[in-house]
């Protein structure tokens, strides 16, 4: 599964040209507002313009209500549904959100949901035939998630919208399927071709039929979070030893996948990728709520650990990123010492220089640089 030092070359390149630089770039830390004194808020989904993701505990009890954090003057709008006691978002266009939520309105199951700014505009997307669902991401045009027959294991799901608009993604091949990430063309996440087998990152171009294996060479397992046009990020076990998880990238083939891990860290995982710019968490220990927040531009040296932007914030044990926007904005969740998490976003600062005029191969060189300095 090596790549050559060319092929790795033009990997970068690639993705250079499609966002911000790998270099020069640092971030500015700040708390999501929590609306109701939850004890717990976590951001999972992200737009150029708002941010999606959980409030919990506190006055919920072990309830929790689906939030949306807009740039807009309106703040922070609480999308839980009427006839609804529980519901999340984890993901968000600039129209548009998509989670899930369970209630007395779905007879207690989850099913999948998908709003248009408010509480009240919200629409069920659990496809007929099935008893739970829920959506994972989403795109302008499409959502994708998983649901579960009664009495089957879970499905990979595409939808346009609607329930009626449903489309089984689970290859004929498989046992269990999801798929956790979605772009304008593709849709990615895993897939079990049986009982035996282990979990395999797989591709799909909106049908079941189209399903490409991109499990890399000399893993044990692997699963795919997020895509972006030609680019896909995720993760794989080299043993079934969870300590042995590493960040991956692809570019459409298994054999493309290059290891994002960074030095040091035995676990790592990519949750999802804009352009160059690829986020996650990893952990140098495996220990729990220590995770670093982490960004990278394509190789494993380019890691940037966002918990060094957390300290004006206060005194935090860990954190996590989970989304990252057209503009280089990320989103996730920060840990405290007492075990209280906070629902934070990271806004992209580019560094004033004269890269953006140098081109490419001036770009890379002042990396390099500085990663010697």
């Amino acid at each position: 599964m090596r790549l050559t030092r060319f092929a790795i070359l033009l990997e970068v390149l690639a993705l250079v040209a499609n966002g911000p630089p790998a270099c020069g770039a640092s971030y500015v830390a700040s708390f999501l507002p929590n609306p109701s004194s939850y004890l717990l808020t976590d951001a999972r989904g992200n737009s150029n313009v708002s941010q999606v993701g959980r409030g919990y505990g506190g006055p919920l009890a072990d309830h929790g209500h689906a939030l949306l954090w807009s740039d807009a003057p309106s703040g922070v709008i609480d999308l839980n549904p009427v006839g609804f006691s529980d519901s999340w978002a984890d993901t968000a266009t600039e129209t548009q959100q998509a989670g899930w939520g369970s209630g007395t309105a779905t007879g207690m199951y989850d099913h999948a949901l998908l709003w248009n700014g408010s509480a009240a505009g919200v629409q069920d997307l659990n496809p007929a035939g099935f008893q739970s669902s829920s959506v994972r991401r989403m795109s302008a045009t499409s959502q994708v998630g998983f649901a579960f027959a009664p009495g089957a294991n879970q499905q990979a799901m595409l939808w346009y919208g609607t329930a009626a608009s449903a489309v089984n993604l689970q290859p004929a091949f498989a046992i269990w399927s999801r798929t956790d990430g979605v772009d304008e063309n593709s849709q990615v996440g895993t897939a079990v071709r049986s009982s035996f087998e282990t979990e395999h990152a797989t591709l799909w171009h909106g049908s079941a039929a189209s399903a490409i294996d991109l499990h890399p060479a000399g893993f044990y397992d692997s699963g795919a979070n997020g895509v972006d046009a030609e680019y896909q990020v995720g993760s794989g076990r080299l043993s079934s030893n969870h300590n042995a998880t590493h960040a991956l990238l692809w570019h459409g083939t298994a054999a493309s996948a290059i290891d994002l891990a960074p030095a040091g860290y035995l676990f790592s995982v990519a949750e999802a990728i804009k352009g160059n710019t690829q986020v996650g968490f990893g952990n140098v220990g495996f220990q729990g709520n220590t995770d670093h927040a982490l960004v990278w531009y394509g190789t494993a040296a380019s890691v940037v650990d966002l918990n060094q932007y957390l300290s004006p914030l206060g005194t935090f044990v860990g954190a996590e990123a989970f989304d990252v926007n057209e503009n280089g904005d990320i989103i996730g969740t920060a840990f405290s010492s007492s075990g209280i998490q906070y629902a934070v976003k990271w806004t992209y600062v580019p560094e004033p220089s004269a890269a953006a005029t140098l081109g490419l191969a001036a770009i890379i060189g002042i990396c390099r640089r500085k990663r010697k300095a």
